[in-house]
C-alpha cells in the first residue's frame, strides 16, 4: 500500500509520523512524571526528569524516522543519481533496478521512461551516425591495412617528438614486440626507440630552414637491437596551414610534429663489407700466385732455361701455384654464391602453383605464341611448396625454354609436356618432362646465349630484362639447368615404334619449405591517434585533464592473498588507454614464475599451474619490463593496494620503483555511486553493461580489459559531476578511504 504512494505523500507521512510520535513522547513523559510527582511530591525533578526522558526518547525516535529514510530514500536517490549518470554519459543500456527503489514512488518509474527514451534516442543517433560513416569507415580501414603493409617503416611524431602513428614495418624494425608483446606504443617519446641526436639535429635543421616541403636524410639507430636505419624527416603543417609561415625564433609555427620513413641499411651494409671483403681478398690471394705462375712460364718458356733437374723444380713450382690458384679461386666462388644467396633481392617468396599457373599463361596468353593445338596437353603438377626465387625472372625463363623445346625439329615432334616441381632437400626441382626426343646438350648451350624475353614490362627491381640471355638469368638466380633422356615407353607412341623417346630438363631450386599448413595472417599492428599531434601538454600532473593522461590498466593473479606471507605473483596484464581509447595493439601479458608452488585453491579461481609458469621469467625479469610499459601514465586497478602491495614488496629486487599516479575503480565507483553499492569488479560491470566472457574471468588479462571498458565507461560519468582533472579525481577518491586506501601520496 506505502509503495503506491506519491513521493510527496511518503515525506508528508515521515513528517507527520515525527511530529505525532514527538507529541506523543512528551506527553506520556508528562503523565509519567505527573504520576511520580504526585507520590513523591518532588516537582522540580521530577519535571528534569521528564524533559530527559522526552528528550531521548525524541531523539530515538528521529534516529529510527532517519533510518527509514536513509534507507528507503536517500540511498535509492544516490543509486538513481549514479545509475542515471551512467546512462546519460556512459551509454549503459541494461534496465534500471527498479526493485531496489520501490519506495521512491513514480520516480524511479519515470527516470526509467527518461533513460529508455534517452537510450531509443542515441540508438537513433548512432544507427543514423553508422550509415552516414560507414563508407567513411572502410575506407579508414582499408587504409590502416595499407599502412600497415608499406614495405617502409613510418613514424609519425608531434613536435616534442611523442609517437602518434606506427605500423607493422616500423615496430620489426624498432626491434619488434618482446615475449610479453611490448613493443611501440602511442604518446611515447620517440626516443624510448631511436638514439636521440640525430632526430633531434634533423627536426632542428628542418624548423630552422623555412621550407615546410624540405625533407632531411637522416642516419640513426634503434635502441632495441642497435640496427642502423636510413630514414627521410618530413615536416608536418598544422591542420588547415597551405602556406609557409614565417617563424618566430624557438617556437614552431607551421610544424604540428613530422613523419620518419625508415629502412634497414644495416643489412646493405654487412653485405656491402663482406662484398668488398671478399674483393679483397680475391685480388689478395689471386695476384700473388697469379704473378709466380707467370714468372715461371717465362723462365720455362726461355731459349736458354733451365734444364734437367732445375727445369722439373720450375715445373713443380708452377704446378703448385697454380694448385693454390685453382683452390683459391674455387673457395672464393663458393663464398662468392653463398653471399649471393644471403644477400639477393630474391628472397622474394612465391608459391609453385602460382608460378606454374603464370608460366602456362605465358604460353598460352601471348600473341606470338604456339598455337594450342601445338600444345594440347600440356600439364602442370606443383607440390605444395612456397619457392625462395625471383618469380618473375623464373616465369620469363621458363616460359621461353618451353617454347623452344616445343618448336625442337619438325621431323622429330615433341608433345605431351608436362611442368612439375617437387621437394628435393632443402629446396625444390623444376623438371620439364615431354614425349619425343631429348634436347641436345650443345642445343640448350646454344639457346641460353641468347637473349630471353619476358611477356613485357620490367621485373621485381625495376629493370628491363629483354636484353638479358637465359645464362644471365640463371647466375641471377644462382642455378642450374641440364637436359636428360627419360627411360621407358613414351607415351603416345606405339610400342613397336623404334622412335619412342622421352626427354627432360631439370631446373634445380636451392630453398624452398613446404607450405601444406597455411601460415597464420600477421596481426595488424599499424596504431594511430593524430589528435596527439596538437595535444596539450601540463607539466602539473595535479592540474591536468582527465582526457589529456595516458593510463596504463592492470591486474595481477597470484598464489594467493596474501603478499606478507609469502605470496607471490604469477601473471601479470595490462593494456594501454590514451586519448580516451584503448589501443588494441598494446598489450602487456605475461605468466610469472613466482619461486613457489601455487596452491590448488588459487588455481580454481585462475587456472594457472606449476606446470604453467615453470619455464616463465621471474618477476625481477618481468617487473622492470611492466614498469617501462606503464613508463609516464598513471596507473589503474581494481583494488590497487592489492596488486600494489605485490609489486611494491619486490620494488628492490626489481631495481625500479612502482611510484606512479594511481587510480582505484573501487574507489570510482564509490564515487558515482556511492559507498553503500557493492563495487566488486563484477558487481561494477554489470552496471556498466559490461560481459565479461567466463573463460576469461579472473585471469589477468580478462579483468584488466574488463576494468578498462568499466573506466572508459566511468570518466564522462566523472566528467559530469564536475570532477575534470587529476587532482579532483584524487580528492573525490579520498572521500570515501573509509572503502579503501587512497595509493597516491
Amino acid at each position: 500500500m506505502i509503495g503506491g504512494l506519491s513521493i510527496r505523500l511518503k515525506l508528508l507521512l515521515i513528517f507527520a509520523v515525527l511530529g505525532v510520535g514527538a507529541v506523543i513522547a512528551v506527553n506520556l513523559a508528562l503523565v509519567w512524571g505527573a504520576a511520580r510527582a504526585a507520590a513523591e511530591q518532588a516537582v522540580g525533578d521530577t519535571y528534569m526528569v521528564v524533559g530527559i526522558v522526552a528528550s531521548f526518547a525524541i531523539l530515538a525516535l528521529t534516529a529510527l524516522i532517519w533510518t527509514v529514510v536513509d534507507s528507503h530514500l536517500a540511498r535509492p536517490i544516490d543509486r538513481l543519481t549514479g545509475e542515471l549518470r551512467a546512462r546519460a554519459q556512459g551509454q549503459v543500456k541494461t534496465p534500471m533496478p527498479l526493485d531496489a527503489m520501490a519506495y521512491m514512488g513514480d520516480l524511479a518509474r519515470a527516470a526509467q521512461d527518461v533513460t529508455q527514451r534517452l537510450t531509443q534516442a542515441q540508438g537513433a543517433l548512432t544507427d543514423f551516425v553508422d550509415r552516414e560513416t560507414r563508407a567513411i569507415a572502410s575506407q579508414k580501414d582499408w587504409l590502416e591495412a595499407l599502412l600497415d603493409d608499406v614495405p617502409a617503416g613510418v613514424l609519425l611524431c608531434s613536435n616534442d617528438h611523442k609517437l602518434v602513428f606506427y605500423n607493422g614495418k616500423a615496430v620489426d624494425l624498432l626491434g619488434g614486440m618482446d615475449a610479453q608483446g611490448q613493443g611501440p606504443a602511442l604518446d611515447r617519446s620517440v626516443f624510448d626507440y631511436l638514439h636521440e641526436p640525430p632526430v633531434r639535429h634533423a627536426f632542428e635543421r628542418l624548423m630552422s630552414a623555412y621550407d615546410r616541403d624540405g625533407a632531411s636524410d637522416l642516419l640513426c639507430s634503434a635502441k632495441n637491437g642497435g640496427a642502423i636505419l636510413g630514414a627521410r624527416m618530413r615536416l608536418l603543417g598544422h591542420a588547415g596551414q597551405t602556406g609557409p609561415t614565417t617563424l618566430r625564433v624557438g617556437q614552431p609555427a607551421f610544424a604540428s610534429g613530422y613523419v620518419l620513413t625508415l629502412h634497414d641499411v644495416s643489412r646493405d651494409l654487412a653485405a656491402q663489407t663482406a662484398r668488398d671483403q671478399l674483393i679483397d681478398e680475391m685480388f689478395e690471394r689471386v695476384r700473388r700466385p697469379a704473378a709466380a705462375i707467370r714468372s715461371l712460364v717465362g723462365v720455362l718458356t726461355e731459349a736458354d732455361g733451365p734444364q734437367g733437374e732445375a727445369r722439373e723444380k720450375i715445373r713443380s713450382a708452377a704446378h703448385s701455384e697454380a694448385g693454390q690458384l685453382s683452390s683459391a679461386i674455387h673457395e672464393l666462388s663458393t663464398r662468392r654464391e653463398a653471399l649471393r644467396d644471403a644477400t639477393a633481392a630474391l628472397g622474394l617468396s612465391v608459391r609453385a602453383s602460382d608460378l606454374l599457373d603464370a608460366v602456362r599463361a605465358q604460353i598460352f596468353g601471348r600473341t606470338d605464341a604456339p598455337s594450342t593445338s601445338a600444345l594440347p596437353d600440356l600439364m602442370v603438377v606443383a607440390a605444395p611448396l612456397i619457392l625462395r626465387c625471383d618469380g618473375f625472372s623464373m616465369v620469363s625463363f621458363l616460359s621461353s625454354l618451353l617454347r623452344m623445346v616445343q618448336k625442337g625439329d619438325e621431323t622429330a615432334p615433341r608433345r605431351g609436356f608436362r611442368l612439375e616441381i617437387v621437394e628435393e632437400g632443402a629446396g625444390a626441382m623444376i623438371s620439364l618432362e615431354w614425349d619425343g626426343p631429348p634436347l641436345p646438350l650443345n642445343d640448350l648451350e646454344r639457346w641460353l646465349d641468347l637473349a630471353v624475353m619476358p611477356a613485357a614490362g620490367a621485373g621485381p627491381s625495376g629493370l628491363q630484362q629483354g636484353g638479358q640471355t637465359g645464362r644471365q638469368i640463371l647466375t641471377q638466380l644462382g642455378t642450374d639447368i641440364w637436359p636428360e633422356r627419360i627411360g621407358g615407353q613414351a607415351v603416345g607412341f606405339n610400342a613397336g615404334d623404334p622412335q619412342g623417346e622421352r626427354g627432360r630438363i631439370c631446373l634445380p631450386v636451392r630453398s624452398a619449405r613446404r607450405a601444406v599448413q597455411p601460415v597464420a595472417a600477421l596481426p595488424r599492428r599499424a596504431a594511430y591517434d593524430f589528435d596527439l599531434l596538437n595535444k596539450s601538454r601540463n607539466t602539473d600532473l595535479h592540474d591536468t585533464l582527465l582526457d589529456d593522461l595516458v593510463y596504463v590498466v592492470f591486474d595481477t593473479e597470484t598464489t594467493g592473498l596474501h603478499s606478507e606471507r609469502g605470496d607471490e605473483i604469477c601473471q601479470i596484464a595490462a593494456v594501454r588507454i590514451v586519448n580516451g581509447r584503448r589501443i588494441g595493439g598494446e598489450v602487456f601479458d605475461t605468466l610469472v614464475n613466482p619461486q613457489r608452488p601455487i596452491p590448488s585453491a588459487s588455481t580454481k579461481v585462475h587456472g594457472i599451474t606449476d606446470a604453467m609458469v615453470s619455464d616463465a621469467p621471474m618477476i625481477a625479469q618481468v617487473g622492470p619490463q611492466f614498469h617501462a610499459f606503464a613508463q609516464d601514465a598513471v596507473l589503474v586497478a581494481h583494488n590497487a593496494p592489492f596488486d600494489l602491495a605485490f609489486l611494491r614488496r619486490r620494488s628492490h629486487e626489481m631495481g625500479v620503483e612502482f611510484d606512479h599516479p594511481v587510480l582505484d575503480t573501487v574507489l570510482l565507483s564509490a564515487v558515482i555511486y556511492g559507498q553503500s553499492e557493492v563495487h566488486s569488479l563484477d558487481a561494477l560491470t554489470h552496471r556498466l553493461g559490461i560481459t565479461i566472457p567466463q573463460e576469461v574471468r579472473h585471469t589477468a588479462l580478462g579483468d584488466t580489459v574488463a576494468t578498462a571498458e568499466a573506466f572508459l565507461k566511468l570518466l564522462p560519468a566523472l566528467k559530469a559531476r564536475g570532477i575534470a582533472t587529476f587532482g579532483d579525481v584524487v580528492a573525490a577518491q579520498r572521500q570515501h578511504g573509509r572503502l579503501l586506501k587512497d595509493m597516491n601520496s
